[in-house]
Parts: C-alpha cells; structure tokens; sequence
C-alpha cells in the first residue's frame, strides 16, 4: 500500500538526517587534510558499540521491504547492508576533512555490520509476522499472541528497555565485581535502609510499562505473569553480573510494587485502559528522568545544538536508547489504544481485530506523536530552574527518531496479509 511505503521512507529519511547530524556535528571548520579509512587512535570498546548500533534500526528499515522468502531476504539484507556501507563510506569521507573527527576503516566495518544484523533481524521478524498472520506457526502458539502491529511494537519496546537497564552489556563473574554489585544490600543489613523517592518512582514506572509492554504481546494473562517474572529475572541477573553497577534497592521494591499493580490489573473492567495506563507510564517514566535535580549549578541556558551526552560515545548511545524505548512505548500505547476501540473480529476471523479506519489510526498516531515530543520540550526547558541539568534539543530529536523507527515498523507488519493456505483443517 502506498501509505506503507511513504511510512518508510520518511522513516529511512529521518534516521538517515539523524546520523547524518551525529557524524558531522562538532567536527570543526573543514580542512582536508586527514588521513582517509586511517586505522585510528584506538579500537575501543565504545567506539565499536556505539557504531554498530547506529546503523542498527538502519539496517532493520532498509531491509523491511519486500516478500519475506528466502530469495526476498537475501535480496534485502544484501541491499541493507551495502546501502548502509555506502553511506558509512560517505560519512568517513566527509569526516576526513573535519578537524575534530577521525576517518577510520574500522567505523566503516562497524557501521555496516550494524546494518546487516539489523537486516537480519528485521527480516526474522517479518517471517514470524507472515507465519503468524497465516496462522502456520500453531507450534509456536501463535494463537496466545496478540494481533499486529503489537506484538511487533511491543517487542521492539521491550528489547530497547532490556538494553538500556543492561547497558553497557560488559558482564563478569569477577567475585569483587559482584561484592560491588551487592553493596546496595548493606543498608538492608544494618537496618538503616533509606529509599530516594525519585529513583523509586522511576523505576516504578519503567517495570509498569516492561509489564504492559509484555500484556500488549499477548491475549491472555496467564503468559503474560511467566514471562514478565521471567524477563524480571534476567534483566536483574545481567544487572548482578554487570560490570557497571545498576541494580538498587529502589530497583527491587519498584519491582514489587509493579508486580502488585500489574495482579491488580488482570479486573476484565480495567482492559480497556491498560493501554492508558501504559501511556502514562512512560510520560511519567520521562518525566521523573528529566526533572530529578542533579548535582551542580543551574544551566547557564538552552542550547538549541542539541548535546548528545556532552561527547560521551557511550553516555550518547545510554541516552538514545531511554528516549527510543520511550517512543516505541508510545506508539505501541496509541497502536493498542486504536486496537481496543476497533474490537475483536468476529467468527473464523477472530484471531485478528477489526481493522480501524485508516484515518482515525492516522490521526491518534499523529496526536500522540506530537504529544510526546511536545512533553519533552516543556521538560527540558523546566530544566533551566533544575540544578546540575543541561537543556538541550538531544531528548525530542531522539525520540523523533525513535518514532520513525516505530512508525516504519509498523506500516511493515500493517501491510497486505499474504495469503492464507487454501488446505482444510483436519
């Protein structure tokens, strides 16, 4: 359809303006005077996360198009990767020439290894959305699943949440690390615990729309409790073997206060407004992120240049993936919303939701898009009465490019149905 393929094309447009932005910005006045793929200062471990995950949802767009076949995947993660390769050759090129930027052979490997897995990620969900939607994967119990787009968007929040909690993704079973990781529990032990209500709340409302994002996956409840303890389990134990430490005592009694509330939620009476509530979750989530006072003086103003983890490769790429999973979390918020007020099909089509009108979908998408960014503005500029805050543009142009990525996802898995097997049932 015309409107899908508009959808990822301004998409592709927008991620490709982003990086664009974050390869040349303060690279200095141009003087082509630097050496061209140099091998560089350094292969540090940051630069190579940080690169490969920039071309990432790049690699995931270009190659959302076309039949999900065998000859169509490779055709598409082929088309992904050199696309992506191209235009990391054009950025290297370009960075040759700007004094504060290093051209280097292994930004180029990395950019486009990021962009072929994330080809072939996105071509591995495009074949569960097909099995799915022509109901052959019934040993995979795609029955329990949610109709698309939201088990494809729920998803896509989910791994961005897994990522952010887990960053920077650097594990160890080093006995000191672990005894450092621990240390939160002392307090417990000396009975003089002491919890920082934002960072309470906060986590509160990161596990509620972990919790709901899960529900947004599946129909029934009972798959949604397994997997959110089990998800729960995970993200603490890479959390516990980290090599940063992250996980609290705020953490663990969030978590205990979400799994009530996610119980309390299962009444038949509150499903229609789980989707609400996951929408206030993450505005809140935001909010409690942008307005906790940090330690310094106030900002000496707003830069409309828009910061990017003040030159931190890896405080960047932390920071792009909070304000992506809190745009995905929006999207699959709006996706769902519509989802509930279209209903259920009725009869053999039950399996999938009556399609909305296409203009009442366009429109609530377009009002919660513009809302979010919008609450992130006001946000950032409150933080110019916010000690030890910086306010910049960084939180509203990544969570733009976050909805790109969610929107362009959607008009994949929101496509044409293939066509169902003609065989009877047995």
């Amino acid at each position: 359809m015309a409107e899908h393929r508009i959808g990822r094309r301004v998409a592709v447009v927008a991620y490709v303006a982003g990086l664009l932005w974050l390869s040349f910005v303060q690279g200095g006045r141009p003087e082509c005077s630097g050496a061209w793929l140099s091998e560089g200062s350094s292969l540090s471990r940051a630069d190579i996360l940080v690169n490969v995950a920039a071309y990432l949802p790049l690699g995931a767009l270009l190659a959302a198009r076309g039949p999900v076949t065998l000859a169509g995947t490779l055709r598409a993660v082929l088309l992904a990767a050199v696309l992506g390769g191209l235009l990391s050759l054009f950025v290297e090129a370009v960075q040759a020439c700007l004094p504060g930027r290093v051209s280097a052979w292994s930004d180029l490997l990395a950019n486009t290894t990021g962009a072929l897995v994330g080809a072939l990620l996105s071509r591995l969900g495009g074949h569960l959305v097909g099995l799915s939607r022509t109901g052959r994967a019934s040993g995979l119990a795609m029955h329990a699943i949610a109709p698309q787009p939201l088990p494809a968007l729920a998803a896509l929040t989910l791994l961005a949440w897994i990522a952010h909690r887990t960053f920077p993704w650097a594990l160890g079973l080093d006995v000191g690390q672990l005894r450092a990781n621990l240390a939160f529990l002392r307090p417990v032990l000396e009975g003089a615990v002491r919890l920082d209500p934002w960072r309470l709340a906060s986590h509160l409302a990161a596990w509620l729309v972990f919790g709901l994002a899960i529900r947004a996956f599946f129909r029934p409840w009972a798959p949604v409790l397994r997997s959110t303890a089990a998800g729960a389990a995970l993200v603490l134990l890479l959390q516990l073997l980290g090599a940063v430490p992250t996980i609290s005592l705020e953490e663990l009694a969030a978590l205990g206060i979400a799994a009530v509330l996610l119980s309390a939620l299962r009444l038949p009476a509150l499903e229609p407004r789980l989707a609400g509530v996951l929408g206030v979750a993450a505005f809140a989530g935001v909010a409690l992120y942008e307005l906790r006072p940090g330690q310094g003086s106030l900002p000496g103003g707003f830069s409309w240049l828009p910061l990017f983890g003040a030159g931190n490769v890896l405080g960047a790429l932390e920071l792009g993936l909070f304000f992506f999973s809190y745009a995905f979390a929006c999207a699959l918020a709006v996706s769902w919303r519509t989802g509930n007020r279209a209903g259920p099909a009725a009869g053999r089509a039950s399996r999938e939701r009556a399609a909305p009108p296409a203009g009442g979908a366009s429109c609530g998408t377009a009002a919660m898009l513009i809302a979010s960014l919008a609450w992130l503005c006001v946000l950032e500029v409150a933080q110019l009465w916010i000690p030890g805050r910086s306010a910049d543009l960084s939180p509203p142009l990544l969570a733009g490019a976050g909805w790109a990525i969610a929107l362009g996802l959607q008009s994949r898995v929101t496509g044409p149905a293939a066509p169902r097997s003609r065989r009877s049932s047995p």
